[in-house]
């Protein structure tokens, strides 16, 4: 004797939500790496600003724009440890940083030209060999934010 039992689609969509957070809660961070330096609350309009050009300026975001400023003397110290959080383009706003590649992460998460200012809904910054800002607005598969640990 067979038993066949139909199951709801919606308790099949929410078993599947569950599992989807599940994995999320336990998979292991993915920092930022050493040679990649940010910093917190760079000014009062923006949260976190990418380092470069050997730590002596930071990318950051004023009004829908991008901003670069001089850092004196930065040390070590003055900079945070960050994770990458999967998300989708919709999920970044303005003054947000994010990281981008197309690929495996782990290939390119050392590179700076990956990290980005979210500009608006559309456009980004990004540092180009180390010290040119170049604007951007096409698409990755894969995007991240950004965040403190």
């Amino acid at each position: 004797m067979k038993l066949e039992i139909e199951i709801p689609d919606n308790i099949v969509d929410k078993f599947n939500l569950a599992v989807e957070w599940l994995l999320e809660e336990c998979r292991e961070p993915i920092l930022v790496p050493d040679n990649i330096k940010i910093e917190r609350e760079c000014w009062h309009w923006d949260e976190l600003g990418i380092a470069f050009n050997d730590n002596k300026q930071v990318l950051s975001y004023f009004s829908y724009n991008w901003w670069i400023y001089d850092v004196d003397g930065a040390s070590d110290e003055e900079f945070i440890q960050c994770e990458l959080i999967k998300c989708k383009r919709e999920d970044l706003e303005p003054w947000d940083t994010a990281f981008r590649c197309e690929g495996d992460i782990m290939d390119k998460i050392g590179f700076i030209g990956n990290y980005y200012k979210i500009l608006d809904d559309k456009r980004y910054a990004y540092i180009s060999r180390n010290t040119n800002i170049v604007v951007g607005d096409n698409s990755y598969n894969n995007r991240y934010k950004v965040v403190e640990v």
